[in-house]
């Protein structure tokens, strides 16, 4: 383009590669969480009712959902939430970088990368606690007509008994005092941000120092006084016409 000199992208270039990154990034983590769901509802389960036959309350949720669909329970809010978590990580991260960054660092250091790290941690908290409280209520929410199993919750009606992103939204809401935060926003977020904020740090500190150290250097151009380019320690090749064209 006319209007740009050398080297420059335009703005509307860099936004269209941005939105491409983001919707490529929701669409692979959707298809990754829609892939591993079943096996996070057999963990979850597992974890809270100490019993090692996950996979066989698997198969009787099935049965008493009559569908296959009884093991992607809870899916909907990660579905849902996953671009905005992706969106304040990075958010955060780049605020965080900057705010961290003060110009007399040294080329590799990680200091700012870290702080970075630990904001977009902290941000993404506040929308990951919630969207996890609801997925685990859902995965262990049992019929409220059947008995419940150690570690199992009895739904509000919905659907077939089991209860409803819209039904646990509701209680959790309304649950509490006007000078706390609801269960919904409250409700495990200290362990969340424990869990998210300095490993945050840590995780994209380790990413640029490992991508650092296996980088090769690369060697500093030749001068141009040589007369040409040096490739695995060959002379440079002569630019002089052979004999012939010479005595011609």
């Amino acid at each position: 383009d006319p209007g740009f000199g050398p080297g420059v992208v335009p703005a509307s270039i860099i936004m269209a590669e941005n939105v491409d990154d983001f919707v490529a990034g929701w669409i692979s983590g959707a298809v990754a969480t829609i892939m591993t769901q079943p096996f996070d509802m057999a963990v979850t389960r597992m974890q809270a009712s100490g019993q090692k036959a996950a996979f066989a309350q698997l198969k009787s949720l099935m049965r008493l959902d009559y569908s296959i669909g009884a093991a992607w329970r809870g899916v909907g809010p990660l579905l849902i939430g996953t671009p905005f978590n992706n969106a304040l990580i990075f958010l955060g991260y780049g605020m965080g970088k900057r705010f961290a960054e003060t110009g007399d660092e040294s080329p590799n250091s990680l200091l700012p990368v870290f702080v970075g790290g630990c904001v977009g941690g902290f941000a993404q908290s506040f929308t990951a606690s919630p969207i996890e409280l609801l997925k685990v209520r859902l995965q262990l929410s049992y019929p409220a007509v059947t008995s419940q199993p150690a570690g199992g919750l009895a739904a509000a009606a919905g659907g077939r008994g089991f209860a409803t992103t819209s039904s646990i939204v509701k209680e959790l809401t309304a649950v509490g005092h006007s000078h706390t935060l609801p269960p919904l926003l409250s409700q495990g977020l200290l362990a969340t941000l424990a869990r998210d904020v300095v490993p945050h740090g840590v995780w994209f500190a380790s990413y640029e120092a490992a991508k650092v150290a296996l980088t090769p250097e690369r060697p500093p151009p030749m001068p141009a006084s040589l007369g040409g380019v040096v490739e695995d320690g060959a002379p440079p090749l002569s630019t002089a016409p052979p004999p012939a064209a010479r005595s011609a």
